[in-house]
């Protein structure tokens, strides 16, 4: 039975993986790179969602990025004003990371631009077809989130 979904899995990504590219993932891209930080806005939203801040270890964990590239990259942010470093109040060797108010005005403003382009994009199609695309896409993160728990 598994063997039979793997089959169909297998082609669904196949198949659906260059229209994401094509109808999503690409131009939003785009829309990172005409920003004033680059390509970090995913690096910045990762931030935003620790909170009170997030080690460069657990930084370079949860992003699949090497120690050393991450350090590049959060040394931009901060130059930019995006992020901060400070020590952990539990162990001052840790060093944390955060994102600044500045940072957050830029991510909620490249959130708003995402948002805009997506809703044209969806202004194309029917209202069954949307509702159906929600759904199907807010299965596959719930989904693809138990496999990724799985594997840690």
């Amino acid at each position: 039975m598994k063997e039979t979904y793997a089959k169909r899995i297998n082609e669904v990504i196949l198949k659906s993986r260059p229209l994401m590219m094509r109808e999503f993932v690409r131009p939003i891209k785009a829309l990172e790179k005409t920003s004033d930080s680059g390509g970090n806005i995913n690096l910045l939203s990762m931030i935003d969602k620790q909170g009170t801040g997030i080690s460069m270890t657990d930084l370079s964990l949860l992003t699949c990025v090497s120690k050393p590239n991450m350090t590049i990259m959060a040394d931009k942010l901060c130059a930019d004003g995006y992020i901060e470093r400070h020590a952990d109040s539990n162990d001052r060797r840790i060093v944390l990371i955060s994102i600044t108010d500045k940072g957050r005005t830029r991510l909620n403003a490249h959130r708003e631009k995402v948002t805009q382009f997506v809703n044209a994009q969806l202004m194309r199609l029917e209202e069954s077809d949307i509702e159906k695309l929600a759904m199907a896409l807010e299965d596959m993160v719930e989904v693809l989130e138990k496999l990724d728990a799985l594997s840690r």
